[in-house]
């Protein structure tokens, strides 16, 4: 549950080696926006060797918060893990919102890579300028260029509901497009940004046992 007056939540249970747990309660920097998804991508990294905790918003609860003169900036806050302290506010490179990040840990350059929105100008994209890109998350620095996904490619609808293979390979996100009903699962090549597989999945709702004249399913 979040307080829109003291931005306090009870983040649910933290495992301890021995077994144990105990909830944390974290100071978070922005209003609750569950209702307003554009205002929050659902998506976050722990960095248990570090004791740190990345993740984005935007209108921030006080001033402390804010990386821009626009409230709606989705700002990138670093968090003591253990404390749960702010320990600081960001604006990335380009604007960007980061809709996924590798559970990887940080290369040489203290980079992690991510799966963002932005970059218009590199992309290209006249709909969806999605790109993989290695950020410092501590100091926001961007690594190399972005590899943006092929112009003929859409996401639909959820591309935060995404996930790094464990090797960086890949990424996988998987929704649909609700107004026709389409589902989708796309696979990038992060190195390239190549759609390796992009299919609506076909049968899979016969499957499910779901009529196909059913709404929309998202998958996950």
């Amino acid at each position: 549950t979040v307080s829109a007056q003291t931005g306090v939540f009870a983040t649910g249970c933290r495992i301890s080696p021995t077994g144990g747990s105990k909830a944390l309660k974290v100071w978070v920097p922005v209003a609750p926006c569950l209702s307003n998804p554009s205002c929050h991508t659902e998506s976050s990294r722990l960095d248990e060797q570090a004791g740190l905790y990345f993740a984005q918003g935007s209108y921030p609860l006080d001033s402390a918060a804010s990386c821009s003169s626009d409230e709606t900036t989705q700002c990138l806050f670093t968090l003591n893990s253990t404390t749960g302290q702010l320990l600081s506010s960001k604006l990335l490179a380009d604007n960007i919102t980061v809709y996924s990040y590798s559970a990887s840990p940080p290369d040489k350059d203290g980079a992690s890579l991510l799966w963002v929105f932005g970059f218009e100008s590199v992309c290209k994209h006249p709909y969806n300028s999605f790109a993989f890109v290695r950020v410092n998350l501590q100091t926001g620095k961007v690594f190399g260029q972005p590899v943006c996904i092929p112009q003929n490619i859409t996401v639909h609808e959820n591309p935060g509901m995404a996930a790094f293979s464990a090797d960086e390979k890949y990424l996988a996100t998987a929704s649909g497009n609700s107004e026709t009903g389409d589902l989708q699962l796309l696979v990038f090549d992060s190195a390239t940004g190549a759609a390796v597989v992009n299919t609506d999945l076909q049968g899979l709702k016969l499957r499910l046992g779901v009529s196909p004249d059913a709404p929309f399913i998202e998958v996950w």
